[in-house]
């Protein structure tokens, strides 16, 4: 299975649409891209190759008068648009040829910027999830001190947190999973964000470090927060 994805250089110069903020992925009115987006699961089968193109293999893409290059890039399961134009027989402006002059001036494929407005919509879009359900976990454990809970952050990323109720100082621990439920590892940076958020929603406190629990040990995969509020 593949994700969609429009190259910025196709966004901006082919299909001459300006690119939105890292909160709103690529999407384009255009019968390419409803191309792109029904074949993209199956990529590349039942697709042809663009045979002026050697490495990698580009596949076509086509509906009516359009056409698109694609490029299934199997190390980030994205099918990528690479290119859209017309097909025009025998006219400088036909859809190959455009192609191809692309591709000889190495403008074709996917570039570091491409990579790097993925990263920056994921982690905006994790960012968005973790500033709702962190504030919900520590409400939740307010709401119900003494007991641990616990959630699955954005839906991938295991958190627990334990209020501790004290004469007039409670105490709140949170431990968060350097690896996902899939077995995929969490950055530190997002684990840091996650304690940022708690500390955010917990309110004034003086905050540690901690390798321990208060009713048994860490789990090896967990890192941990302790928090006087």
């Amino acid at each position: 299975m593949k994700s969609p994805r429009i190259t910025l250089r196709c966004y901006t110069e082919d299909l001459r649409l300006v690119l939105p903020g890292l909160d709103q992925e690529l999407e384009a009115d255009h019968p390419i891209v409803d191309e792109l987006i029904d074949r993209a699961p199956t990529a590349p089968a039942w697709l042809k190759r663009i045979l002026s193109i050697d490495t990698p293999f580009v596949y076509r893409l086509q509906r009516s008068r359009h056409r698109g290059a694609a490029w299934p890039d199997e190390s980030r399961a994205v099918l990528w648009l690479l290119a859209v134009g017309l097909r025009q027989e025998r006219s400088w402006d036909d859809a190959y040829r455009h192609f191809e002059r692309l591709y000889e001036a190495e403008r074709l494929l996917s570039t570091a910027d491409d990579d790097a407005r993925i990263r920056l919509e994921g982690a905006g879009r994790r960012y968005r999830a973790l500033s709702t359900e962190v504030p919900a976990l520590v409400h939740e454990a307010r709401d119900h001190p003494g007991a641990c809970v616990a959630a699955r952050l954005d839906g991938a990323i295991p958190c627990r947190l334990l209020l501790v109720p004290g004469r007039g100082i409670d105490e709140l621990w949170v431990a968060v999973s350097t690896v996902t439920n899939e077995g995929g590892g969490v950055e530190s940076r997002t684990r840091d964000m996650v304690f940022a958020l708690v500390e955010g929603a917990a309110g004034r406190g003086e905050w540690e470090a901690i390798s321990m629990w208060p009713d048994g040990e860490l789990k090896w995969f967990e890192v941990a927060r302790y928090g006087m509020l």
